[in-house]
């Protein structure tokens, strides 16, 4: 067969339709025989090819219909051959573009996030899988893709056991109708794609789906948290797990985020059975008490546990789920979403972070902003705290305060998880541009020899005194906590939308239009603009995100990623006593204490 394939491959790069109808043909008829992987493959040369067919489409080529049903059959293949993705597009090929829900937003759930690659892989290999979690912000499309995949699971392995599972009878209810529509309506081709001469059974009461024989347990069973999971059914292959917890006034409650764990150990987790069952669990976080969190603080690291969270926005504040047509998240959604929600909330719900109210050291709406142009007058002087990183995922932060009276304004930063010959590089350049006046290097592991280094470099280019000082990490903590309510006070950020900052305080960000348009009035006897830049977005986001709870556990404050809240604790610690450090003996200029 391997001849005559490559045959007909051979014919249809030569421009015969027909022979690309033939090769489909043979790759359906054989798919029982063929081995997966090559069917694949093929199936993709066959859409590759037809498109082209399309695109050079002219009065004496084959009719559209013809190729539009060959790729509708491509995709239908793939879907009885296992995949996922192939069976969302075959499902809706007859739906009104603007009806359908997958092409819209493949691009960024598939395409940039692999959410299906990640599905498709815990389906294909059930051995040394027992869970997944797979958290992303609500409206981004969790459900129906957990409703495709419960009519995939269906058509795919109809005589096996499984269970959709929800917070509550109404959410149930509504799956329960939504698969069914899918499986039985024209609007899908499920019927297409899966002719099984069986015909289901449904049950609106029982809220079930079966081609099993009747007493067994139903193909899928939906049910919700609680009562009407126990003692009725078993999962043989998948516990499909939507939103479990019913909304924010539940989220707030300890007793009943505690019932809940106990509904989900008792009535959920009891129900998968056989080697090859797994659960997925498909949702958004809304509270710090809730079982996904819980599961995801016992089995992280297990390798048949996995967890995936997928946040709003990236680092740099660009919108992770944007999708066509307006849908999704826009950055001013995002923007808005700020605006409106306590920090700790945004955090949870839309970044999968789920933090407790009051659990911010620096919440971003507890500090001060400004639009990156300082006071009148000159500052009375320029600092700067380095908190030194070597790589190695940790980042070198060194925030440069401008002092003028109780007034802190961070008017720049370097934060930079590269090595040291980078950073050191960005460090010295950050100390002339600023015309700092002095600084302290963190002396741990190191810090000294970093600062002897820096100050090696200035000789000659300017004048600062640099000074280095050593504090353990009981200490580090110690100071952030000491100096935060000075730090709220008295320092001043550059605004940014990322933050939900109203416009009037946001500060122009670094290359763009109006950061070049303000450049070029400014003289050289002007003090600089606060620019943002990607490093400042990253410092303030690790600043504003950091909680309590990551110094509450042994050795916490090892991973806490705290360099932001260390370095403008450091910084607050010279502005508020002027501490003296011993001084590195290099190259140094007027004393400030």
């Amino acid at each position: 067969m391997q001849t005559e394939l490559k045959a007909l491959q051979h014919h249809i790069l030569q421009g015969d339709y027909q022979a690309l109808e033939v090769l489909f043909k043979l790759m359906a008829e054989h798919r029982q025989d063929m081995l997966k992987p090559y069917i694949k493959p093929l199936n993709e040369f066959v859409r590759r090819e037809s498109l082209k067919f399309i695109q050079r489409r002219d009065e004496d080529s084959v009719d559209l219909w013809r190729i539009d049903e060959l790729r509708f059959k491509s995709y239908a293949l793939g879907a009885v051959c296992g995949c996922f993705d192939s069976y969302m597009i075959a499902m809706e090929w007859q739906r009104e573009p603007r009806k359908r829900f997958w092409l819209p937003r493949r691009n960024v759930l598939e395409g940039q996030h692999g959410i299906i690659t990640l599905l498709q892989d815990y389906i294909d290999n059930p051995h040394g899988r027992k869970y997944l979690q797979l958290t992303i912000p609500p409206g981004t499309g969790k459900t129906v893709i957990i409703l495709f995949l419960s009519s995939f699971i269906l058509g795919l392995e109809p005589l096996e056991a499984n269970i959709y599972t929800s917070y509550a009878g109404g959410r149930v209810d509504d799956s329960y109708n939504g698969v069914k529509d899918m499986i039985t309506s024209d609007e899908y081709c499920h019927k297409l794609i899966f002719p099984n001469e069986n015909k289901p059974r449904f049950s609106a009461e029982g809220r079930t789906i079966s081609y099993r024989n009747p007493g067994d347990s139903a193909s899928i069973t939906f049910a919700s948290i609680g009562g009407s999971v126990r003692g009725r059914t078993r999962a043989t292959r998948f516990l499909l797990v939507d939103d479990i917890v019913s909304g924010e006034e539940e989220a707030r409650s300890v007793t009943r985020m505690e019932n809940l764990w106990k509904d989900f150990v008792n009535d959920v987790e009891e129900r998968i059975q056989g080697d090859e069952a797994r659960a997925i669990m498909i949702g958004n976080i809304l509270s710090p008490l809730e079982p996904a969190v819980k599961l995801r603080k016992l089995y992280e690291g297990d390798s048949r546990y996995h967890f995936e969270n997928i946040p709003v926005e990236d680092e740099d504040g660009e919108s992770n789920f944007e999708y066509e047509n307006g849908l999704g998240y826009s950055k001013e959604r995002i923007a808005d979403i700020k605006k409106i929600r306590d920090p700790e909330e945004f955090q949870t719900r839309f970044m999968g972070n789920p933090i407790p109210k009051g659990g911010l050291i620096y919440p971003s709406n507890e500090l001060k902003y400004y639009n990156g142009i300082l006071p009148d007058g000159e500052p009375d002087i320029i600092l700067f705290f380095c908190d030194v990183a070597w790589g190695n995922g940790d980042a070198l932060s060194k925030p440069v305060g401008y002092v003028y009276g109780e007034n802190v304004y961070i008017h720049g930063v370097v934060f930079n998880k590269s090595d040291k010959y980078v950073t050191r590089s960005l460090v010295v350049e950050s100390i002339i541009y600023h015309k700092a006046q002095r600084g302290i290097f963190e002396a741990e592991t190191g810090g000294h020899e970093y600062a002897d280094i820096v100050s090696e470099q200035l000789k000659g280019r300017h004048s600062c005194d640099i000074t280095y000082k050593s504090v353990g990490s009981k200490a580090k903590y110690g100071r952030i906590v000491q100096y935060r309510p000075d730090v709220k006070r008295n320092f001043w950020f550059l605004g940014s939308s990322e933050l939900g900052c109203e416009k009037a305080v946001c500060a122009p960000k670094y290359g763009t239009e109006e950061a070049k348009r303000l450049e070029a009035l400014r003289t050289e006897d002007d003090l600089p603009i606060g620019y943002l830049t990607p490093e400042y977005i990253a410092f303030m986001k690790q600043l504003t995100t950091l909680t309590e709870s990551r110094y509450n556990s042994r050795n916490a404050a090892k991973h806490a990623e705290d360099d932001a809240a260390d370095s403008i604790g450091g910084l607050a610690a010279m502005v508020m006593e002027r501490v003296d450090a011993t001084p590195s003996v290099t190259y140094v200029g007027r004393q400030y204490y």
